[in-house]
């Protein structure tokens, strides 16, 4: 795949230099329009905000992304059935470390990854948990660790910080031409320099929506092939990746409040038909499941490259890395059982409502019961016996020691705090001390069988 990747570093190392040389070009006007002698002044301040913003967007990218996108850190206790996947498709993929784990709270399907190799992201939507079976959720993991490995969402997050700083720019423009038409004479047309300046700053100006456009292409459709191309190889199952787009596309649309640079990362993107438009960020997702599906030889890159010229004409993979590729017979279905969608729902959900504070009761009759952060009382109603369980709370303080917690491993826990605020224990927390999120008091964690 070295060909491949090459050639896609080369493509993003230009679109970088064509978005940076933009912003100079609209500080430049926006200059201009100020004073026609303020060009280079202009030009200075364009300057100052990419040396700014470029460190920014290099190092910081993946958190400003992730905090706009509303998305969670979460623990292999959190999903196990997650991080196992991730785990598997760490090795499959030869990453140095498995990539970090996001979940957002949306209903719809799907997933993205940032960063680099030996510092990846993986974000899933609760939809995806809650929808796809092990082997299809393995395709899509599979699929977004691709990226990574191929160092695409690296360079989609920089080109996002530019076009942010260009549509910036340009919006000024648009503000100082609306403010001024009315404040002072328009440039003398007769003049040439004048007349080459106005039709400068209108075009930068009408450009600037399109450079949202300019960042889908930088995630092109070949990338998403080649990704496709090596989630099949890394799970050897390409039937699993084809299942979950077809799940994916079939609510992508749902996906609400995402931006465009969240977009084009997204396994199948939210915001627009994925039809055969020169400015889709993604191939037809009903192209890419008939690949997928007629790889019925193996799993392998030549087996990709032979279905993708049945099904649309040409080649994506390079002919050194097709000499290269060694024979990757398909698996069967994985025979695991998935837990029932309800089930997968349920634990979903947990992982929210862990993560807001909730306090959870365990009632006798088996039922777990879930107490909303901030709500009143010291006991709640069972609403399948009617019982009335007292809230978990911290042992009071004696002798001088701190408050104590019996914790019964295995099973996730949680226990209210004197100041109130609730205290999460995870299945293998294995400490004796835990500090209150909301006053950091400290209380000690006692096991069962030594309580």
């Amino acid at each position: 795949m070295w060909e491949q990747i090459r050639s896609n570093r080369r493509r993003s190392v230009f679109l970088i230099a064509a978005l940076v040389v933009l912003p100079l070009l609209v500080g430049w006007c926006l200059g201009w329009m100020v004073a026609p002698e303020g060009d280079k002044v202009g030009l200075g301040l364009a300057a100052l905000l990419l040396i700014v913003m470029l460190p920014i967007g290099w190092f910081g990218g993946k958190s400003l992304v992730l905090s706009s996108a509303g998305a969670r850190p979460i623990t292999h206790d959190d999903a196990p059935r997650l991080f196992n996947v991730v785990q598997e498709m760490t090795l499959a993929a030869g990453l140095p470390k498995p990539p970090r784990v996001y979940l957002l709270d949306c209903d719809a399907p799907n997933a993205f990854a940032m960063g680099a190799p030996d510092d990846g992201v993986v974000a899933v939507t609760t939809g995806l948990l809650m929808r796809l079976s092990r082997d299809e959720l393995q395709g899509v993991i599979a699929h977004e660790v691709a990226h990574i490995v191929n160092e695409d969402a690296e360079y989609m997050t920089l080109a996002a910080t530019l076009v942010g700083i260009t549509v910036t720019l340009s919006e000024l423009v648009r503000t100082r031409a609306e403010f001024s038409s009315g404040r002072r004479r328009a440039p003398r047309l007769e003049h040439r320099r004048d007349a080459a300046l106005v039709a400068l700053a209108a075009l930068v100006v009408v450009l600037a929506p399109f450079m949202a456009r300019m960042l889908y292409l930088a995630c092109s459709r070949r990338r998403e092939y080649l990704a496709d191309a090596c989630a099949a190889r890394y799970t050897r199952y390409p039937a699993g990746l084809a299942s979950a787009l077809e799940k994916i596309a079939a609510q992508a649309g749902e996906m609400q409040g995402v931006g465009q640079d969240v977009a084009a990362l997204c396994t199948v993107n939210p915001l627009r038909d994925e039809g055969a438009s020169f400015f889709s960020t993604h191939p037809a997702t009903a192209e890419r499941v008939r690949i997928l599906r007629a790889m019925a030889g193996g799993a392998g890159l030549a087996d990709y490259e032979r279905a993708f010229r049945s099904v649309a004409g040409g080649g994506v993979i390079g002919p050194r890395s097709l000499r290269e590729a060694t024979e990757t017979p398909i698996r069967a279905a994985s025979a695991e059982p998935d837990p029932p969608e309800i089930e997968r729902a349920r634990e979903t959900v947990d992982i929210l409502h862990r993560a807001d504070g909730a306090l959870f009761v365990d009632c006798p009759c088996g039922v777990r019961i879930k107490k909303p952060t901030g709500a009143a009382g010291m006991t709640i109603e069972c609403p399948r016996c009617g019982r009335a369980n007292r809230l978990p709370l911290a042992r009071p303080p004696e002798d001088g020691h701190a408050p104590a917690f019996v914790f019964q491993p295995g099973r996730w826990q949680s226990f209210q705090c004197s100041c109130g605020g609730v205290v999460q224990l995870s299945p293998s927390f294995a400490g004796t001390q835990v500090p209150c999120p909301r006053c950091g008091a400290i209380t000690e964690v006692l096991r069962e069988e030594s309580a």
